[in-house]
């Protein structure tokens, strides 16, 4: 059976992924780092929280391709500033 899925010009393993946890980091240090790792080696999308306690560069760096983020967009414009580093 083929589970294979496109999202967004991407093709994953399976047709889910694994959810923003936020905050996660309090009870076990490193859970974003080793999800969106185990995400990228079973080619699942990752999506870290916009409240994660890993900075989104790092995590991207142990999800590679496979990592989204969760952006909650404020109303002020200068809030935004958050996804620079993401670039």
């Amino acid at each position: 059976m083929d589970t294979t899925t496109t999202v967004l010009g991407q093709e994953f393993a399976v047709p889910f992924g694994v959810a923003p946890i936020g905050l996660g980091g309090l009870m076990w240090p490193k859970v974003a780092e080793y999800l969106a790792q185990s995400a990228q080696k079973h080619n699942l999308p990752f999506t870290l929280s916009i409240f994660a306690t890993t900075p989104h560069e790092k995590n991207r760096r142990c999800g590679g391709k496979n990592t989204w983020f969760q952006l909650y967009k404020p109303n002020d414009p200068g809030g935004v500033r958050v996804c620079d580093p993401a670039r």
